[in-house]
């Protein structure tokens, strides 16, 4: 008689294509829990952006539509108390900056802790100097306006509110354009 476990069909070979049964599984098994760690992985960073996308750069782009928006209501209400007198102008002046401007301004800073851009920062920084001096210049304007003979207010109205008000525009639409084409990347890579 011929032993079985020397034959090709014997008892030996049904235990190699268990072990490389069982291998298989297993090398199927850690590719699946690879794959499912990578997916866990890419879940977390997709989180990690659309929270950060929900807590600060849509609150920035808020913020900085808000003071855009400010800028222009206080400029429109400059140019109204100038052409007519009415103190209706001068109270839209004073309110775009008490209820968008400066709001929108201190939530700015609150935000900038968390941006991650050095380039926002600056950017932030010189908003807020030409911000101060389109108050300055308006405020001035706005209280000789209305003299008997005084064009010169008109003139540096033109000369140095309007292009503070442009710069700030600028700087703003920039910091807009900037965000959005970080989200779009974020999207992209996510």
């Amino acid at each position: 008689m011929k032993d079985s476990s020397n034959h090709p069909g014997g008892s030996t070979h049904a235990g190699g294509l268990r072990r490389r049964l069982l291998r298989s599984h297993l090398i199927v098994a850690g590719i699946g829990l690879g794959m499912l760690a990578l997916m866990l992985l890419a879940t977390l960073e997709l989180r990690t952006n659309a929270r950060r996308l929900a807590e600060l750069r849509g609150p920035t782009v808020r913020a900085s539509t808000l003071a855009l928006e400010g800028v222009q209501r206080s400029i429109a209400g400059l140019r109204g108390w100038m052409a007519l007198n009415s103190a209706e102008f001068k109270q839209e002046r004073s309110d775009a900056w008490k209820d968008s401007i400066e709001p929108a301004l201190a939530r700015l800073d609150q935000l900038s802790a968390g941006w991650t851009e050095p380039r926002n920062h600056e950017r932030l920084q010189k908003a807020e100097k030409h911000l101060h001096k389109l108050k300055q210049a308006q405020w001035w304007i706005e209280d000789v306006a209305q003299t008997p003979g005084n064009e010169p207010a008109r003139v540096r109205l033109n000369q140095e509110a309007d292009p503070v008000a442009e710069d700030m525009l600028n700087a703003v639409t920039t910091m807009i354009d900037i965000e959005r084409a970080l989200a779009g990347d974020a999207d992209r890579c996510g």
